[in-house]
């Protein structure tokens, strides 16, 4: 609900005030976890690789992965949540000696320590080391890391690392220390190495395999298990020295082994690549017969872990998290409903939304993104889609030779064909005013209108090679067209409905990739093939080039009015403007994740989609921690001035987080004040002022605004008409 109220009836003055009321609506099984000022939506928890899992109880477990991702559960598995590490590395390896002091470590020489749980991870890491694959402590002093070649040691919880050099030019993926003297370090080649004084001098045990060894498990201080490449097993009875070899009757991978005792326990592991496959593997009888599952998520399993003779859990690519509640009898996920990539996304409202996601599925929530259902469309490609109520849709698609639209009348569940043909419209973008009258364009300038739901088409084609990519429409009538071919663009605009165009813009912008009217005046556009974004004041007659732009491969933009907006793009950049592109603060999530689209349903709830799956939200346009970066703390208050330069009107926009003593002046730039535009008391919500320079020469000016007693001067350049 939108509420409107004048406070002055000033010619000066335009001053309007928005309020949002929002119900609370409570929902079940909502899943949203933070990362930073946006959320992971889907995949839950998250959607990075985990590489380890680690439990210390039934109840505390800590997982590690990708670009710095540590999750903690106190609830076996029940929920997790986000324990930050400031670090862009991948953690290999997390060990706890007890529930509050652990470590991890991972890429580059990251080593992160906590002594509270992992309420906070201290960065102990040594620049310029290699990769550390796996760490072990004996107590809060002392403990040990591994890496290609070297094995280092601690006395000092990990503030100090000291090499011990094995003679091997090996990479040990794992190690464990029974003591300060006695160790095993498994890794490339088979190696296994074996000390008997804290390092200083190592002797090599006999494994019986040239495979890569990955992963082992002391059950007691000599009995040890060790899986590896090509479905190798390894048992030891004498802490590593020799190994017996066990028939796992698998040649896929195995990364990781966990037993209960000496006669339970588990290995798993899977194929990677195009034919990706997961593989758990389970002994009672001590190795000699092994049974495998076969989890349905097809990612390899990395690590596994249990909690208790019940409850387990084994983790993977793109944050897949297999888990137990019955001992292993049966294996369940997390809802993932694809990890293909999600390329379009188009929300009607805050509840009702659409995602089109590899080549023909289509994702679709109606409660808010709290449940999504898929449904794949028997076609070879969906291109876009366009909603005109919660059950009536269309989508453009390709089948083979054949362009097809096709049709929806109940929220996207059952899809129909309305219109196919080879040589007929070419559809690629599209629009519906209403559920008769509608648009759709393509290649070659092809632009086909139609006035019966898309039964029958109309050629409005127009004279040119360019590819009608979007469309904007004010009302019923009036909107515009929008179609490049590099490096060339041109923009129509139309007063009917569709029915005639005309061409108000040619230009160059290097292959416009994306256009958004946020107004009848204000528009934005993001180019294909540079750094480049643009910006139009006047309807589209004309674009300007934005002075400072973000550094990054663009992919999309959305805009929630003339000032504050946001570019998505490639390893998982987000930049965002407050000020018209004046500046842009980076609201990033740098998962490595390519974004593809972006949208709002509000000014401050937006999705963000992506490669694998990847779906992210946030209810406050993106803040990080819930703190606004444009407020200015002195004044608790945002500031924008809109367009700036202007040629007649400027537009003063602020935001009061609580009720304020206002004054707002406009002095030149002699410092002599021209208006008081407002002087008064207004309650905490979202403001707008215009000036009206009509009277004025072109130059400089500046608008003085005092919040609270505490002033602050924006420059304003006013130019020719």
């Amino acid at each position: 609900m939108y509420i409107c109220q004048n406070i002055m009836n000033l010619s000066a003055l335009e001053l309007v005030r928005f309020r949002i009321s929002i119900s609370l609506i409570v929902l079940l099984h909502l899943h949203f976890f933070s990362y930073g000022q946006w959320e992971w939506n889907h995949p839950y928890p998250q959607g990075h690789t985990l590489t380890e899992i680690y439990f210390t109880d039934a109840d505390h477990a800590w997982a590690g992965g990708s670009y710095g991702t540590i999750l903690y559960t106190e609830n076996g598995g029940q929920s997790w949540k986000n324990q930050f590490a400031d670090t862009y590395s991948t953690f290999n390896f997390i060990f706890f000696i007890d529930p509050e002091n652990g470590w991890a470590c991972g890429t580059s020489g990251t080593i992160f320590k906590t002594i509270n749980g992992g309420e906070s991870w201290e960065n102990i890491s040594t620049p310029g080391l290699s990769n550390f694959y796996s760490i072990h402590f004996i107590n809060e002093m002392e403990g040990w890391v591994s890496s290609i070649d070297t094995i280092r040691h601690t006395s000092d919880g990990g503030e100090t690392w000291y090499p011990k050099v094995t003679g091997s030019f090996t990479a040990y993926f794992d190690l464990h220390f029974s003591d300060s003297l006695h160790g095993c370090a498994i890794g490339s080649s088979g190696v296994a190495a074996l000390t008997y004084d804290g390092g200083e001098s190592w002797l090599f045990g006999n494994t019986g395999t040239g495979n890569t060894l990955n992963d082992m498990f002391f059950i007691e201080d000599n009995t040890v298990w060790a899986v590896g490449m090509d479905g190798t097993i390894l048992f030891s009875n004498d802490a590593g020295l020799n190994w017996t070899s066990k028939n796992s009757g698998t040649d896929q991978d195995l990364y990781t082994v966990y037993f209960f005792d000496q006669n339970e326990g588990w290995a798993a592991g899977g194929t990677e690549g195009f034919y990706a496959e997961s593989i758990i593997l389970h002994t009672t009888d001590a190795g000699n017969t092994w049974t495998a599952f076969y989890p349905e998520t097809n990612t390899p399993v990395y690590s596994i872990c249990f909690g208790d003779d019940q409850r387990g859990y084994c983790v993977g690519p793109n944050g897949v998290m297999n888990f137990t509640s019955d001992g292993g009898e049966s294996w369940s996920t997390y809802d993932y409903l694809t990890f293909n990539d999600l390329k379009y996304t188009y929300f009607l409202n805050e509840q009702y939304g659409w995602i089109i996601g590899g080549y023909s599925d289509i994702l679709h929530t109606m409660d808010c993104g709290e449940h999504w259902t898929i449904n794949n469309v028997d076609v070879t490609y969906i291109n876009t889609l366009f909603f005109i109520n919660e059950n009536t849709g269309w989508a453009t698609a390709q089948d083979f030779m054949d362009e097809i639209l096709l049709k929806t009348q109940n929220g996207g569940e059952d899809w129909y064909p309305v219109y196919s043909s080879s040589n007929g419209p070419s559809f690629y973008s599209i629009f519906f005013i209403d559920e008769n009258i509608g648009l759709t364009g393509g290649y070659q300038g092809k632009l086909w209108r139609t006035t019966d739901g898309g039964q029958t088409w109309t050629d409005k084609s127009f004279n040119t090679n360019h590819v009608v990519k979007d469309f904007w429409f004010l009302n019923q009538y009036e909107g515009w067209c929008f179609t490049y071919s590099y490096p060339d663009n041109e923009i129509y605009k139309t007063y009917d409905g569709g029915s005639s165009w005309e061409s108000i813009f040619y230009g160059d912008f290097l292959g416009i990739w994306q256009v958004q009217m946020v107004d009848p005046l204000y528009g934005w556009a993001i180019t294909g093939f540079s750094e480049e974004v643009y910006f139009t004041n006047d309807g589209g007659n004309s674009w300007n080039l934005n002075a400072n732009n973000p550094a990054f491969d663009y992919e999309s933009l959305y805009f929630t009015s003339p000032t504050e907006g946001w570019i998505v793009g490639r390893d998982g950049h987000i930049a965002a403007t407050a000020d018209g592109g004046e500046t842009w603060s980076d609201q990033g999530i740098h998962t490595g994740i390519d974004f593809f689209d972006i949208s709002f349903t509000s000014d401050s709830k937006g999705w963000i989609i992506g490669e694998d799956g990847a779906i992210f939200h946030t209810i406050n346009g993106g803040i990080i921690s819930g703190i606004d970066e444009f407020n200015k703390k002195e004044t608790d208050s945002t500031i924008f001035i809109y367009p700036n330069p202007f040629k007649q009107t400027a537009n003063i926009k602020f935001k009061l987080n609580s009720t304020s003593q206002i004054v707002v002046e406009i002095y030149n730039h002699n410092s002599q004040k021209l208006i008081t535009l407002f002087n008064g008391t207004l309650d905490s919500g979202q403001y707008y002022l215009t000036w009206n320079a009509a009277e004025n020469n072109p130059g400089i000016y500046y608008s003085k605004i005092t919040i609270n007693g505490i002033s602050l001067t924006k420059k304003m350049i006013l130019v020719d008409f």
